[in-house]
């Protein structure tokens, strides 16, 4: 199984309002998962939703780490007025890359982070970081099936690690 960005639901009614998963593939591959526009009505988040997916959908690089430049170079130079009211401000993004030299992992708007099969590597909380800025985040190497970050603004969790899987809608990974 290829490695996996997840990010957790928000404790809200409508709990994957303005997320979206996305799965790019070529020389090097990544999965990407993001919450944009999600205090808005599901309609609204919606159309952030669709304007982040067509930022990101044409990203391609020869290596993990050009793909993942490549996906926040677009990010950071993509509209922001078309990602809702907040102009992106509450756009969170879990990115993980991967070519044969292996996996990288990189975020924005995430303030926690687990892996579902072992511990952190030391430096990795360099993932925690703020809103999008107009620098390309920190890449960190991860050897991991699957990241899972929590969303800025939302209630910090302590989530038993069988349950993580659930919480974001990933039962296949539990």
């Amino acid at each position: 199984m290829s490695p996996r960005a997840l990010l957790l639901s928000s404790a809200k009614r409508h709990p994957f309002v303005g997320h979206l998963r996305l799965k790019l593939r070529g020389v090097a591959s990544a999965d990407v998962a993001a919450r944009v526009a999600h205090t808005q009505e599901p309609e609204a988040a919606w159309q952030a939703v669709c304007a982040l997916h067509q930022v990101l959908e044409g990203c391609q690089g020869g290596s993990a780490t050009a793909l993942s430049e490549a996906i926040w170079t677009a990010l950071i130079e993509a509209d922001r007025g078309l990602l809702g009211p907040a102009r992106g401000e509450d756009l969170s993004v879990l990115l993980v890359a991967w070519d044969e030299a292996g996996a990288l992992a990189s975020g924005c708007g995430i303030q926690q982070l687990w892996r579902l099969n072992q511990e952190l590597d030391p430096g990795a909380d360099a993932l925690v970081q703020p809103p999008l800025g107009s620098t390309i985040p920190p890449l960190a190497s991860l050897d991991s099936l699957a990241l899972v970050g929590l969303c800025a603004g939302d209630r910090e969790l302590q989530p038993a690690r069988d349950q993580l899987a659930a919480l974001c809608a990933a039962p296949e990974l539990a």
